[in-house]
């Protein structure tokens, strides 16, 4: 088998032009340098060298050992570079993702207090993670996800981020914008409704099981879900922080659901196991959410 001092041998061989120069910058005896060189020859029942005096020649199989030292010793130093800067706290790649397209519109801005704090981070937002975050998270293809919902008896750990309440969002001549209650989830039987994913079971929120619509759509983006909705083409459900930012024009009726059924908690999600600059990342998301003045807080 090849290993690292095989191929760092080869390659100072070849750089250094001869195996005295090679055994010398690598701390070692001519004699046991050349027995590792035959060693090798020998275990791969191939020649490397084609000794002409005290010349080395690379034969076709010495050539391609070369090459692949040439790719496989510098990657390997720059590894133990990065370990290092990680072992120092020099550098942190953080992926992170939400389960929430809506929430990329204020994600960014917490992230960024957050990389002015800490120019050792660099911060990679997982988007196609979205709809799946947990899922990602427990596959290590994550280290954070910001969601809205906690499994039990999960390996996962959740730190509170904030609040939100959920409102139907429909035409402003809508029956159910003239409503002057909260609504119940039984009010909203027979119509379309416009959702970002529906759960394996149905319907996105437990509420809403029972309830018979006329039609469910499954719509990823925020902005055509609504432009739908302005068309009348149905009503939809989310966070009143969300609606908010595009009901600008009066086209839209953000009308409240019973308080109990609409309540909703946001957390940073991570692994239990997970390293202090995971953790400590967790920490400064919920500071940087607290702080920014366009992250939600408890809607009424």
């Amino acid at each position: 088998m090849i290993t690292i001092q095989h191929l760092q041998i080869i390659d100072k061989v070849i750089s250094e032009g001869s195996v005295t120069k090679a055994a010398a910058r690598l701390h070692l005896t001519q004699s046991a340098l050349s027995h590792q060189i035959k060693d090798l020859e020998t275990a791969l029942g191939l020649k490397l060298f084609l000794r002409s005096g005290k010349k080395m020649i690379l034969t076709e199989a010495g050539r391609k050992v070369v090459e692949s030292a040439q790719v496989i010793l510098p990657r390997l130093q720059y590894l133990q570079e990065e370990l290092g800067h990680l072992k120092a706290g020099k550098s942190r790649q953080l992926r992170i993702s939400t389960e929430c397209y809506t929430c990329y519109n204020w994600l960014p801005a917490a992230l960024q207090q957050i990389q002015q704090q800490h120019a050792q981070v660099n911060v990679e937002i997982i988007v196609e993670a979205t709809q799946k975050p947990l899922q990602y998270l427990e596959q290590g293809k994550l280290d954070l996800a910001i969601v809205s919902k906690r499994l039990p008896d999960s390996p996962l750990q959740y730190k509170h981020l904030f609040d939100d309440n959920l409102v139907v969002v429909a035409p402003a001549a809508h029956r159910l914008a003239k409503l002057k209650k909260p609504l119940q989830p039984s009010q909203l039987e027979g119509e379309t409704l416009l959702l970002y994913q529906f759960s394996k079971d149905g319907l996105s929120y437990a509420f809403l099981e029972g309830v018979h619509f006329k039609q469910l759509i499954k719509m990823p983006l925020t902005e055509t879900i609504l432009e739908m909705v302005k068309a009348g083409m149905g009503i939809t459900i989310m966070a009143n922080w969300a609606a908010k930012s595009y009901a600008t024009n009066h086209a839209l009726a953000l009308i409240p659901l019973d308080h109990t059924l609409s309540s909703r908690s946001w957390y940073a999600c991570f692994h239990k196991d997970a390293d202090d600059a995971v953790r400590g990342m967790a920490e400064e998301i919920t500071n940087a959410v607290s702080n920014e003045k366009n992250v939600p807080k408890l809607a009424s």
